[in-house]
């Protein structure tokens, strides 16, 4: 009986299991879920960070450790100074390496106010090692974990690009966002609300600054307004639709990438290829037509008779 409770147990903890799993899958495929698996991805991802990380920390931790230490074991010199309340807040803090290494972490996280070490110091002769010590906060504070912060924002930033599925999403999203502010736009832009741009409203929309910080924005050249209008126009009708506009500013929004840099080129080179066998071809044609065309001159010979 004991050991069919086992199993029973067993089998249970491998269902749970299971459907821990069954619910990660359904977060994965949700975008309304989509920071919260970036959150997570990015947590995963920077597991390698937080090792280097302890072991920066705890170097530095050790090292101030022992020269606190060393100096606390140097100014204790007598027996009656371990019993003096005076030092009792320097025993506490620094009375070993392991003791002034908490000490220091404290400092730093904010564990404890840094104020109540660096009054533990200044009973020692000399005030060095309090100034050591704020030196130590520095460095610590203001150097060291805002470089850690920035590695981990770094690193969580670089595993949620890494996530394919989730720069899917985003691209969808961004790309919805400039569809429905275009849709937005063109609703701006047709002043009287008849479901199309003509030139002059186009004109008139480019002597507005809110739609010239948009053109901006998407990096649209709109310095020649007859010239964009007519590439706005594919049907060249003079009147620019909202499913033109849209076409047109998406497709000529930002700089030309690779791609269409390379099938412009394949398509010059093949224009000039044409261009070549049509001026070899009408070369060719032309000499053979004027050849065929030339009539022979008859000339008189002296004897009377008629030569070529």
């Amino acid at each position: 009986s004991v050991l069919n409770s086992r199993r029973s147990f067993t089998t249970l903890r491998v269902l749970r299991v299971v459907r821990i799993i069954r619910v990660l899958r359904v977060v994965r495929m949700l975008t309304f879920f989509r920071e919260l698996r970036m959150m997570i991805h990015s947590t995963i991802g920077c597991f390698k960070s937080v090792f280097f990380v302890m072991i920066l920390f705890g170097t530095m931790l050790y090292i101030f450790g022992i020269a606190f230490t060393s100096a606390f074991i140097d100014h204790m010199s007598e027996l009656s100074m371990w019993q003096d309340p005076k030092h009792a807040d320097l025993i506490d803090f620094f009375g070993s390496v392991t003791i002034s290494g908490l000490s220091l972490y404290q400092a730093m996280s904010g564990g404890r106010d840094w104020h109540v070490f660096f009054q533990a110091l200044e009973t020692m002769e000399g005030q060095v090692w309090s100034y050591i010590f704020l030196f130590y906060t520095l460095v610590a504070i203001f150097a060291i974990v805002n470089i850690v912060a920035a590695v981990f924002v770094d690193s969580a930033m670089q595993f949620s690009k890494a996530d394919h599925q989730l720069m899917v999403h985003q691209e969808v999203s961004n790309r919805r966002d400039f569809l429905s502010s275009l849709g937005e736009l063109f609703q701006a832009i047709d002043i009287d609300d008849n479901g199309f741009i003509t030139r002059d409203e186009f004109d008139e929309c480019l002597k507005q600054e809110k739609f010239m910080a948009f053109f901006r924005a998407i990096k649209l050249d709109y310095r020649d307004a007859q010239l964009l209008f007519d590439l706005l126009d594919s049907d060249q009708s003079g009147k620019v639709t909202v499913d033109e506009f849209i076409d047109g500013c998406a497709k000529l929004q930002g700089e030309a990438t690779a791609l269409e840099t390379k099938v412009l080129h394949l398509e010059v080179q093949m224009v000039r290829r044409q261009l070549e066998r049509f001026i070899a071809v009408s070369g060719a044609g032309s000499f053979f037509c004027t050849s065929s065309m030339t009539v022979p001159t008859i000339k008189k010979s002296p004897n009377g008779g008629n030569s070529p």
